[in-house]
């Protein structure tokens, strides 16, 4: 028997996932090695997930209108440097990697 996921299903089985620092990373190495635009949208999924960009703004102290602008076709390096930051991670070589904690 083949069974679907409900788009609510799907959404906490996401939000269980990328609740994980460790496979944020991974779920944006995945997207990023398939491009920039996968790459933004994984990462507007990792928002999503913290409760979308104003309550992520909010949270992290990021500007709103930068969070917004990244996925409106405007991203920068600073946003995403920011917004990585915010999650504790940071792009090196490529790559998404964990930030180190002290």
């Amino acid at each position: 028997m083949n069974q679907q996921l409900s788009s609510s299903h799907y959404d906490g089985l996401l939000r269980c996932f990328l609740e994980n620092t460790d496979i944020v990373a991974d779920y944006l190495n995945n997207a990023l090695e398939e491009g920039q635009e996968s790459f933004f949208l994984a990462l507007k999924d990792v928002i999503d997930v913290c409760g979308g960009p104003a309550l992520f703004s909010q949270k992290t102290g990021l500007n709103r209108f930068s969070v917004n602008g990244m996925f409106s076709g405007k991203p920068t390096m600073e946003s995403t440097t920011e917004v990585l930051k915010a999650l504790k991670l940071k792009l090196l070589d490529n790559r998404v990697i964990l930030c180190e904690t002290k």
